[in-house]
């Protein structure tokens, strides 16, 4: 991954994080919730925590 391993600042680290999470939720809303409430939170839980600790270790 592009990210892994990243030597920023744990606030810009958190900034991506929140976009990420942000484009995600624009995603699904603009393409009229296709998956379930479940179905995207399973989606973003698979994601997000990898992120996180891509960038934040």
């Amino acid at each position: 991954m592009l990210y892994k391993n990243l030597k920023i600042p744990t606030i810009y680290a958190y900034s991506i994080i929140e976009s990420v999470f942000m484009n995600l939720v624009k995603n699904w809303v603009l393409n009229d919730f296709k998956e379930s409430p479940d179905e995207f939170a399973e989606i973003v839980s698979k994601i997000i925590p990898k992120l996180y600790l891509d960038l934040i270790n």
